[in-house]
């Protein structure tokens, strides 16, 4: 629910609701609020943000939710609600309360209600130390040996990876994907020459790389709960407490570690400092057996999964992607949104190419 991070107690623009009828949102929430006992007016307000889903700020009998309508379509066949709502239910029961809390949810609509957290977005100059050992503590919270055995019903996550061929396979598919942009405009031009001159070439030196490696190749043994999709773009300050909650886990589940590590450093909306990788990266391999040896795992896959992020900047030049943004209500610039999101896939392969 990255969306809420950007809510800051302000609701978003009612107005920008006209693409998905006020009628049936309020048609689809008002059965799940009356299960919480929540009668009365309803007033919502979409939230302006740039992610795969419909988000609400919901007001309703003096109380405040989050109400979450989840992308779907063919082309993408993630149940994202299914997902994120019995993740957060695990969490949530098992006692950690750095999840905001989820309350009900309706599977045929794709809909869900969650606790609103008051709060804020980092801003990059107070994603330090501090911010990222409480990063670090949930990570170790949510996989003492408790959790871990109560969890075993929880699917893995999305692209979930047990062995270096599936990190290879995972980001092979991702790079083959950027081979279905069609050239309506001259930007599209450019990202498909960036892809074939760039990114690909790089991508066969990272592959031979980590092909050549001899990283264990059997790791299910070692898999973690993972949030996916983890870093402080997904995290808010709370004001109460003034500590950070994290939020949107639709690609949750079990997972490699090391895949885990890798995003954290590598997502572009709000970066770990890379300073802190080492720290993060050795605090997070003192949970697995042979530590030093995951650390080494953890650093020799760190440019693919640079690639791999540049090939996610570069989902706003594929169909899917396009419509997730209409889903969601993004607003969108068209080339310009297009021209941002190859520079930061540019920058994101000279990293990659740094860290080989």
């Amino acid at each position: 629910m990255a969306d809420i991070a950007k809510l800051a107690r302000a609701a978003g623009n009612t107005g920008s609701m006209t693409q998905f009828s006020r009628d049936d949102t309020l048609k689809t929430l008002r059965p799940l609020l009356e299960s919480l006992g929540l009668h009365g007016d309803i007033h919502v307000a979409h939230l302006e943000h740039r992610g795969n889903n419909r988000a609400y700020h919901v007001q309703i009998a003096g109380k405040e939710l989050i109400a979450k309508f989840y992308f779907r379509d063919a082309g993408d066949p993630r149940d994202r609600l299914d997902t994120e709502y019995r993740f957060a239910e695990f969490a949530w029961r098992s006692g950690l309360r750095t999840v905001p809390e989820p309350f009900a949810c309706d599977r045929v609509a794709g809909a869900a209600v969650y606790e609103f957290i008051a709060g804020r977005s980092l801003s990059p100059p107070e994603i330090d130390e501090r911010a990222v050992e409480q990063a670090a503590q949930f990570y170790c919270s949510l996989n003492t040996p408790q959790r871990q055995s109560a969890a075993s019903a929880l699917p893995n996550a999305s692209e979930a990876c047990f062995s270096i061929s599936e990190h290879i396979q995972r980001v092979q598919a991702r790079v083959d994907r950027l081979s279905s942009i069609a050239v309506a405009s001259p930007i599209d031009h450019d990202a498909v020459r960036f892809v074939a001159e760039q990114l690909a070439p790089l991508w066969c030196d990272v592959r031979q790389s980590l092909s050549s490696s001899a990283l264990d190749d059997d790791l299910h043994s070692l898999r973690c709960l993972s949030p996916s999709d983890f870093g402080f773009h997904n995290a808010i300050l709370e004001d109460r407490t003034g500590k950070l909650r994290f939020i949107d886990f639709e690609y949750a589940g079990w997972d490699d570690p090391a895949k885990l590590v890798c995003d954290f450093f590598c997502q572009p909306k709000l970066p770990a400092p890379q300073n802190l990788f080492p720290w993060f990266a050795e605090h997070i391999a003192e949970t697995l057996p042979n530590p030093p040896e995951h650390v080494r795992r953890f650093n020799a896959l760190m440019p693919a999964y640079r690639v791999k992020w540049c090939c996610i900047i570069l989902n706003e030049f594929l169909p899917v992607g396009l419509k997730r943004r209409q889903f969601s209500l993004s607003e969108s610039d068209g080339s310009a949104s297009k021209q941002r999101q190859l520079t930061s896939a540019k920058e994101t392969l000279e990293y990659a190419r740094e860290s080989l």
